[in-house]
């Protein structure tokens, strides 16, 4: 299930047929005692991260056999033409029609692709679909997991990177409406060790930072995921050393 990269960090390898927290939920429930980290981080987008909880399978965890039969898949693709590039990745990558592609300004140059300094080529969230009550679910989802993790004396850190449009907002010179989880009062405040670079991210994009996610799809770019990891990795480490 998992590959030791050091002698104090396992990473689990990505199941495509799992989510995440599955993950995590599979091997709370089934690793040995002794083979219990001090802390597991887990990695959920914002835009899953209250689908894949809610799908959580807490009542009947998913069994070791099956989680590691999991595939892992690499890309490495070169970018072209940015807005074919765009229009490719969001219809046929996402399954998403053409109207549900947004492209709107962004009130400063904020990305470094000729022509497209100022603009923000995003996509109807799935956030959008999020309801009240699918929150409520999602958060008693994650309570469990976190009751887990505390018996078998193992913390357990839920990273949620933002969504592409949540750094980007403020910065629209026409607002959309996005529903946003991770910003200003957020629905997960109430939870322990929820963690989300929000403010970080939109520090760099006020200081001029350019291509902190990139121009032609969701996903946010190394300079920006390295210094996300390195923040959460200080946070980590520091709890840690304090209790």
């Amino acid at each position: 299930m998992g590959e030791k990269s050091s002698d104090t960090v396992i990473n689990v390898r990505y199941n495509l047929e799992f989510s995440p927290e599955d993950a995590a939920l599979t091997f709370l429930q089934y690793s040995p005692q002794e083979k219990m980290p001090k802390a597991i981080v887990v990695e959920s987008v914002e835009r899953y991260c209250i689908h894949r909880l809610c799908g959580m399978r807490t009542d009947d965890p998913i069994p070791f056999d099956l989680m590691v039969q999991g595939k892992k898949r690499y890309g490495d693709r070169k970018r072209k033409n940015i807005a074919e590039e765009a229009s490719k990745y969001y219809r046929r990558r996402l399954g998403i029609g053409e109207s549900q592609i947004i492209t709107t300004t962004l009130n400063q140059n904020l990305f470094s692709a000729k022509g497209y300094e100022n603009v923000l080529i995003s996509y109807y969230e799935d956030t959008n679909t999020v309801t009240d009550e699918k929150i409520k679910l999602a958060i008693n989802k994650l309570y469990t997991l976190h009751r887990l993790a505390d018996s078998r004396n193992v913390k357990l850190i839920y990273f949620i990177p933002p969504n592409k449009s949540t750094v980007y907002y403020p910065f629209l010179t026409k607002k959309r409406d996005f529903v946003i989880l991770v910003d200003n009062n957020s629905p997960f405040d109430s939870i322990p060790y929820v963690y989300s670079p929000i403010d970080i991210l939109r520090t760099m994009v006020e200081s001029g930072i350019k291509d902190v996610y990139y121009i032609d799809d969701t996903h946010w770019t190394p300079v920006t995921s390295h210094i996300a990891g390195k923040n959460l990795r200080e946070l980590l480490f520091s709890d840690l050393s304090s209790n």
